[in-house]
């Protein structure tokens, strides 16, 4: 059986379908298609690996290489015909290339995996079958607990990264030793001569049945496999199990340091923990990214600007991972399953005094193993999880993001507020609360999601685990400062900026100086004693994407009442203006509308309306926190406090 190209004719009964698949890969969390393609690549490879026991790492290899059209290599894999649907309008493609073009192509391999394996004959979903679900199905996924996918969508980055939405696969299944090839293109539904077509264009072998029913299939044949590896460099022999693919005429931006930069990136961790080993090739050059290379060669690897943000944390990970140079501390969720919550009972003063004196020493470094309680709501049976917080301190006055890592893969969760005065990571490895996480994640895996559709209404607790995993390193901080008497308010935010009257009108009364009389010529006027200092009864600070407000520093003396207003600020507007015209349609507090639902933590009478909160707190461990905040605009906070009469503490 040869390997043609067919694109399937629509019928009238069927949908006009344009895919959107790649509408899940554009978020500020994705810098371009290559970093999309490589996040999802080796996604796939580690779910892959052939023996999940072995020590041996997965390997994978990115190549680029070029054909002129004159050489007509590009000929023998895109016909005459294919390239009338390649060029055809309103087909999805931008500026589509051409055949008297040049190929630049990119080739994807894995190495140490099982290849795509399962009944090619099936045309419907069955377990342990991989090339169904990556070369016939859409938006479907066969992983299981364990493994990082879960939409089945990620594969669409393949056709995605090609000029033409193509790629050729070429797979040595563990399973039977087959090798196996075919390819697939995805546009949009789209016209040829007067005849509409679906979106999916199939390159290999081709069924038909007596009712004229087509079922595409892939080819067997050794010898158009040679062709493949002379043409475009692959590196796999027929007996060596995993999946090639090859993506021809592929963007400008896709390059050699794109891809290494988001290599080490995104998958530092298991790198550096030698899970995987990433080669990257063009022109014969070749560049290995493994774990000695990060750890000493990262200047061979990375532009200077890319390694000052990555190197605290592959510096942190190369100590994470050398486990008997560190204290790690335990904390225990209560004996009957519960909601996770950062307490102090969770974190005792004694446990947090032990671990603000290991940090404080010149090179502190620690694990903070955080045990938690995972259960479905449709059973009965809680399991215990966990998962780690690493710290390191930090003499850098930069402000970081604590980097999250749920089985090796990289959630970047843009709304986590900086600290400053450590390098920290989250990792979450096999178990119930990766489960749990796995199925809160965007198809881009880039946020944990509580109204996500694998996750909503399958968990106890469900919401508040994300929420205890998200801000964990926040929380603990803070509870560890109780065991610090100088509390360091930095590690918590930035410093914070007060907004200033504009003009005489909006400072209130009780804060206007009363004019100083001039003295007479020749005397000398009475030096005065200065005011007593105003007792303090909160300290506010600004987060990247909103604010948190605390207690004072000393203890109330008396119950208080504080109201706290919200909006954006804009250009011209005093404080009073802008808090007056704040506008619903900027965010709603009380119905968390485009902001996160304010958190509260030892507070009473507590009232949330469309920009205020309002509470009252008779210790000084009082805490809210807002999130959600739209980053490009600034926000304004008014803290009103007086004491609630007749309530003496």
């Amino acid at each position: 059986m040869t390997a043609n190209w067919w694109f399937e004719r629509k019928r009238r009964g069927q949908k006009s379908r344009d895919p959107m698949q790649a509408s899940f890969f554009t978020n500020s969390s994705i810098d371009d298609d290559t970093h999309a393609l490589v996040r999802e690549a080796i996604q796939n490879s580690l779910d892959a690996k052939s023996d999940r026991l072995s020590t041996e790492p997965v390997k994978v290899r990115f190549s680029l290489g070029s054909h002129a059209a004159a050489t007509g290599v590009m000929a023998r894999y895109v016909s005459d015909e294919a390239w009338q649907h390649f060029n055809a309008e309103n087909n999805g493609l931008v500026s589509p290339p051409t055949a008297s073009d040049v190929c630049r192509y990119l080739v994807y391999e894995d190495f140490n995996t099982k290849g795509l394996v399962g009944d090619v004959m099936s045309d419907e979903a069955q377990s342990e079958n991989s090339f169904f679900f990556f070369m016939r199905a859409e938006g479907q996924s066969g992983k299981k607990e364990g493994e990082l996918g879960r939409h089945g969508i990620g594969k669409y980055v393949f056709p995605y990264t090609s000029g033409i939405r193509m790629f050729i696969a070429a797979t040595v299944r563990i399973t039977d030793g087959r090798c196996l090839i075919a390819g697939q293109s995805v546009l949009k539904s789209h016209q040829v001569d007067g005849e509409r077509y679906t979106p999916d264009g199939w390159w290999g072998g081709i069924e038909r049945d007596a009712k004229d029913d087509n079922f595409p299939l892939p080819v067997e044949d050794p010898i158009l496999f040679a062709q493949l590896v002379t043409d475009f460099g692959l590196a796999r022999s027929s007996d060596q199990s995993g999946l090639s693919l090859i993506m021809p005429y592929v963007q400008p931006e896709v390059t050699v340091n794109k891809l290494s930069e988001h290599v080490v990136c995104e998958y530092f961790w298991p790198i550096m923990n030698g899970q995987l080993v990433v080669e990257v090739v063009e022109d014969g050059q070749s560049r290995m990214i493994d774990s000695s290379s990060i750890r000493e060669k990262l200047d061979g690897l990375l532009l200077p600007g890319q390694i000052d943000q990555i190197a605290p944390f592959t510096a942190l990970t190369s100590r994470a991972l050398n486990s008997g140079s560190y204290p790690t501390f335990e904390l225990k969720p209560p004996e009957v399953p519960s909601q996770p919550k950062w307490d102090k009972d969770y974190l005792t003063k004694e446990k947090a005094s032990q671990i603000h004196e290991e940090l404080s020493k010149t090179d502190g470094f620690i694990r903070v193993r955080c045990y938690l309680h995972v259960q479905e709501i449709s059973t009965k049976e809680a399991r215990k999880s966990h998962f780690d917080i690493y710290l390191s301190k930090d003499v850098s006055d930069i402000s970081r993001k604590p980097r999250f890592l749920r089985e090796g893969i990289l959630i970047p969760e843009d709304r986590v507020p900086k600290v400053r005065g450590y390098t920290s990571m989250v990792v979450i490895e096999e178990g119930s609360l990766a489960t749990l996480l796995g199925d809160s994640e965007n198809p881009a895996h880039t946020e944990w999601e509580k109204n996500a559709t694998k996750f909503k209404g399958k968990y106890r607790w469900g919401a508040t685990t994300i929420d205890f995993v998200r801000l964990s390193v926040r929380n603990f901080l803070h509870l560890m400062s109780q065991g610090d008497e100088e509390e360091d308010v930095a590690i918590l935010s930035d410093i914070f900026y007060l907004d200033l009257p504009e003009n005489d009108d909006d400072v209130p009364g009780s804060r206007k100086r009363a004019k100083r009389e001039k003295p007479e010529p020749g005397t000398v006027p009475p030096i005065e004693p200065p005011p007593p200092p105003r007792p303090q009864s909160y300290r506010l600070a600004k987060l990247e994407d909103g604010f948190i407000l605390k207690g004072p520093t000393e203890n109330l003396q008396q119950r208080r009442r504080y109201v706290i207003k919200v909006a954006y600020d804009f250009a011209g507007a005093s404080k009073a203006r802008a808090l007056k015209q704040w506008d619903k349609k900027d965010f709603d507090l009380g119905k968390a509308s485009n902001v996160c639902a304010p958190e509260t933590e030892n507070m009473s009478n507590v009232v949330i309306g469309g920009n205020t909160v309002a509470f009252e707190a008779d210790t000084n461990d009082f805490i809210l926190s807002v999130h959600g905040f739209d980053r490009r605009r600034d926000i304004i906070v008014d803290v009103d406090s007086e004491v609630v009469l007749d309530e003496t503490v």
